[in-house]
């Protein structure tokens, strides 16, 4: 059922509360992701040992270099609901997530580090771009939804006001 408060917050309001930090995760995450793939396209270009084998390891390393704030800073949300979550004995879909990140990131830094082939970075950026991508509109539909709004949310946008002259529209509906 609705709750009507007394605050001043609108639904726009609540929806863009802690927006800068997702706003910012979402920014890194897809410049990494774009460099990312980016600094594999030779790889997918090239046939196998094709490329020289310093500009592998230099565009690798630089993989494993753009990687790093991905799996940090993007991926922050992730790990904290899923330690949220295994503190309470639950598990939400943040668990398998975040198990999935550290996985395809060990996965690429043993591939990089150990010069077995140029890892799955591009994968590992893109992965947690769609994901930050999909929470945002997610909340911002939710948001839209939302049935806890100011009492102002209430009050109709226009009225018909009826006198002497007959009936006046009052409000925006006229406009």
């Amino acid at each position: 059922e609705p709750r009507i408060s007394l605050d001043s917050g609108t639904a726009d309001e609540t929806a863009n509360k802690g927006r800068s930090g997702e706003i910012g995760r979402l920014a890194v995450a897809g410049f990494c992701f774009g460099n990312a793939m980016l600094f594999s396209f030779p790889e997918y270009l090239a046939g196998p040992g094709e490329l020289e084998a310093r500009w592998s390891g230099l565009f690798a390393a630089l993989n494993l270099v753009l990687a790093l704030p991905v799996l940090l800073y993007s991926g922050q949300p992730f790990f904290a609901g899923a330690w949220r979550s295994l503190r309470r004995g639950g598990i939400t879909l943040d668990v398998p997530i975040s198990l999935g990140l550290l996985a395809l990131f060990g996965r690429s830094a043993v591939e990089i580090l150990g010069g077995f082939g140029p890892g799955y970075v591009d994968s590992l950026a893109g992965l947690v771009f769609f994901l930050l991508l999909g929470r945002a509109f997610q909340r911002r539909s939710f948001a839209a939804l939302a049935f806890d709004r100011d009492y102002r949310s209430y009050f109709p946008l226009a009225a018909t006001r009826i006198d002497e002259d007959g009936e006046h529209k009052i409000g925006r509906a006229h406009v």
